[in-house]
């Protein structure tokens, strides 16, 4: 048999071609055939090493090889682990592919081709339609490449990465697509892709991944497809063929354009929104007025459908609105890009990142168990030296028993060793068991959650396990590396990872601590309900909206965000909105979205009376201080709590504003609020001038977890911490380890209805 390796991750414009995340799943494709009579099963295995040095063998088995059929293609995963801190075009010749025969025999090696690592700051989007979007690579940031963060010069609030790749390449399981932010499928006929890689799709987005899907003329086919059940369109539904979109000129064309219309016709499909749907603009043609785009939540992820063809749509000069809306992007001002190149030259405030890494995986690092041993040595040793020393001389003197001291002293030094020793095994046992912390999403009313979770095993003793997590579709992997330096042990071990089964077989665990990454989905044994009600001419949640805790576990409190209901029309969606419900133009789009907090609920509790009561009673106050100042200044003027505040307050760049819950201000819940957000954060070190330059965030050894793109009209985020390790278990040998302590941050997608009529935008008394 004879197999070679075809492609590695994502292709891309670098200098290998080829692109993957550090300490993500990528993809291997591969071609295999026999040139026997028989078919041949083969298992394919590639090997590498974790940040501990162990060696990792990923292993895809029973792969079927049918001669006289042609090349077969099959994938199989891995993941690559820094096991020092080195440059994005890190060696990889230690990674190959082996084709293992059943006798376990090695029937080829095969080397991986040259490959280069992605940021995980940096936007990757990948286009799979049948004729690639030229459009959109202008959208890469000029001068790019891997790690470079290009501040200063980078257009958007992230560097963004296009890679290109057939529908019919993708790859046949959703871990796959892990390391891609976002796919584009233009025009898409599924006809040409497999089941499989159909389901890996859908399951993607189900777990967090965001879908650009432009219709056109493929809706006849979409609509009978395997995409069907997850599109935000349905029906039958015709066609029109126009050359004048009159919305989509005046909103998402360059101004100075004298030509308003197409080149050649343009069809639009105008199928019935799905009820499910939230409808995101409208347009006219032909004296029709028909939904031009529309999106669907499914699960953690999004599908966003444009009822014509994005290839034809980007044939005008589009401008930078029409990214923004399609693909989340947020433009930097051209002063902060100044200021922040600037400030690089100087080496002023930009010299190193805020880390989430640390924060969020805090309870696998067993850190508070760190700070338990540091203490109990402190205290040993204290009591230790004034014991045997200024107390025994004490009483010594005082019975006048001087002449046995040093049988008094060698008695201490016994005991002391005897009590040094109970000591170190006390904190020991801290320091084994299971510690964990997680991200877990939900949708209000549904116990049905999605959960990313940082695990972390103490052992006793040397020992080889095997381990995996409980649910359908769950994963785990070693840890990624952070942002610091890892030690290796000196001898190392091997274990096996089953993609397919989502296990790790004969794990080596010494009496250390060993740390985990995984993905579960399951039933969480509860639900968190809400009903939310927005009074639009304050911007206020209504008296009588509530949040109820139908979880098993006391939640600390938290945050709800949703998009600002003061603007005259609310905006369907918030990335790209830079000017807010006064006018005021350009704003972070974060400050239009507001955040209420939430106070901490036990399991079965609800919240009573008015939520942010003493919030709004403190905006109003302000509000009456700045109004009776005959000096006031418009840009001082202050407005309810909004995200954009609460990041900078996060990132260490600004100070806790007033009445947040303080469960809110432990590190891993600022890290876990941070990873949540981040695709809306701007990192700014003053609450006046927008266009200052603070502490950038960096979300290396982490995945993408932002989940901004819920923020839609009717829709909001309610962000609920709990100092507990959440429903993720690790299980041993098939049987679950009860984790001993932890933290999760609940996300939940809330739906917000409306009530009263926008102020004036110049109303002096509006809060």
């Amino acid at each position: 048999m004879q197999g070679k390796v075809t492609s590695v991750g994502f292709p891309s414009k670098v200098n290998s071609g080829l692109l993957i995340r550090e300490g993500q799943w990528f993809p291997i494709a591969m071609q295999l055939a026999t040139p026997g009579s028989e078919p041949v099963q083969v298992d394919l295995r590639c090997e590498g090493a974790d940040i501990d040095g162990d060696r990792v063998r990923f292993l895809e088995r029973g792969v079927t090889i049918t001669p006289d059929a042609g090349p077969k293609r099959a994938w199989c995963y891995a993941v690559k682990f820094r096991t020092e801190i080195d440059s994005a075009s890190a060696a990889n010749s230690e990674l190959t592919v082996d084709l293992i025969a059943a006798d376990g025999g090695v029937v080829q090696r095969i080397a991986l081709p040259p490959f280069e690592t992605l940021d995980n700051q940096t936007m990757l989007v990948l286009d799979i339609s049948e004729q690639p979007i030229v459009k959109l690579n202008t959208l890469e940031t000029p001068r790019w490449a891997p790690y470079d963060s290009a501040r200063g010069r980078r257009p958007y609030y992230r560097n963004v990465c296009i890679s290109q790749m057939a529908s019919r390449d993708l790859p046949d399981r959703w871990i796959g697509l892990e390391s891609v932010d976002l796919i584009v499928w233009d025009r898409p006929n599924p006809s040409g892709t497999s089941i499989a890689q159909i389901d890996a799709l859908k399951t993607w987005v189900r777990n967090g991944g965001q879908l650009l899907i432009g219709l056109g003329t493929s809706w006849p086919l979409l609509q009978r497809s395997a995409l069907a059940d997850i599109l935000p369109f349905e029906g039958q539904g015709g066609t029109i063929e126009t050359q004048s979109l009159e919305l989509f000129f005046s909103r998402m064309v360059e101004s100075e354009v004298k030509v308003r219309e197409f080149v050649s016709l343009v069809t639009i499909a105008t199928p019935q929104l799905s009820p499910t749907a939230v409808p995101l603009g409208n347009d006219r043609a032909n004296g029709q007025i028909f939904t031009m785009a529309a999106a669907r939540f499914v699960g953690s992820g999004r599908v966003m459908a444009v009822a014509a063809s994005l290839r034809d749509l980007t044939s005008a000069p589009v401008n930078a609105t029409f990214w923004s809306s399609l693909l989340d992007l947020n433009p930097l001002t051209r002063k902060f890009r100044e200021n922040e190149e600037s400030a690089l030259q100087q080496l002023v405030g930009l010299t190193g990142s805020e880390q989430l890494f640390s924060g969020v995986v805090r309870p696998a690092d067993f850190s508070g168990v760190s700070s338990v041993f540091v203490a109990a040595a402190f205290i040993f040793v204290s009591a230790y030296i004034l014991l045997a020393t200024v107390a025994s001389w004490t009483w010594l003197k005082r019975y006048q028993l001087t002449a046995i001291s040093w049988t008094v002293f060698a008695a201490f030094a016994v005991a002391g060793s005897a009590l040094g020793l109970g000591t170190v095994s006390v904190t020991r046992g801290l320091s084994q068991g299971v510690q964990s912390s997680a991200i877990v999403d939900l949708e209000a009313g549904s116990p049905q959650a999605r959960a990313r979770a940082w695990i972390g095993y103490g052992s006793g003793a040397r020992q080889n396990v095997d381990l995996s997590l409980s649910g359908e579709g769950a994963y785990l992997r070693a840890m990624a590396r952070g942002p610091r330096q890892e030690s290796t042990y000196a001898t190392a071990g091997s274990y096996d990872v089953s993609p397919q089964k989502g296990t790790l077989s004969d794990v080596p665990l010494r009496a250390t601590l060993k740390q985990f990454e995984g993905f579960w989905s399951g039933d969480v044994g509860g639900v968190i309900n809400a009903q939310i009600t927005l009074d639009r001419s304050t911007g206020y949640v209504s008296p009588q909206s509530w949040i109820e805790n139908g979880l098993r576990v006391p939640l600390l409190g938290g945050v709800l965000l949703f998009i600002d209901p003061r603007f005259e029309q609310v905006p369907p969606r918030i990335s790209g909105q830079t000017r807010n419900w006064r006018n005021r133009d350009p704003v972070p789009p974060a400050m239009n979205v507001l955040a209420l907090p939430v106070p901490a609920l036990q399991a079965g509790d609800r919240t009573q009376g008015q939520l942010g009561a003493a919030a709004y009673a403190r905006a109003e106050q302000a509000l009456a201080r700045w109004i009776a100042d005959g000096a006031k200044k418009p840009d001082e003027r202050p407005d309810l709590l909004s995200l954009w505040r609460m990041q900078q307050s996060w990132g260490g760049n600004l100070g806790a504003p007033p009445d947040v819950p303080i469960g809110l201000e432990n590190a891993q819940a600022k890290a876990a609020l941070l990873l949540s957000t981040y695709n809306l954060h701007l990192h700014n070190a003053s609450e006046t001038n927008l266009d200052s330059i603070g502490k950038p965030v960096s979300l290396d050894g982490l995945v993408n977890c932002d989940i901004t793109h819920w923020l839609t009209r009717g829709q909001g985020i309610l962000l609920l911490a709990a100092d507990h390790p959440g429903p993720v278990q690790l299980e041993r040998d098939g049987k679950p380890l009860r984790a001993r302590s932890g933290f999760s941050l609940y996300r939940v997608r809330v739906p917000v209805s409306y009530t009263g009529a926008p102020p004036r935008p110049d109303a002096a008394e509006a809060p």
